[in-house]
């Protein structure tokens, strides 16, 4: 769920977009080009396994990744 419309205007057509992931236990945070999007609690969540990053299906859209950074919290 989007938290509001201003995270949906954060998004810059044909530009690079930065989006920014942050997971502590089980609930996940996302900021696009540093604006708040989501938050959501997983109550399936996993402590670790593969990493995704996708674009789902039936969109007329394509997608590109770079300078993907993983960074480790303890």
């Amino acid at each position: 769920p989007i938290e509001g419309k201003e995270a949906i205007a954060a998004v810059k057509p044909k530009e690079w977009n930065v989006l920014k992931i942050e997971v502590k236990g089980s609930t996940y945070k996302t900021w696009l080009n540093g604006v708040k999007a989501v938050t959501y609690d997983s109550k399936t969540a996993i402590e670790k396994g593969p990493l995704g990053l996708q674009l789902h299906g039936n969109r007329d859209m394509s997608i590109s990744f770079r300078k993907i950074e993983i960074i480790e919290h303890k």
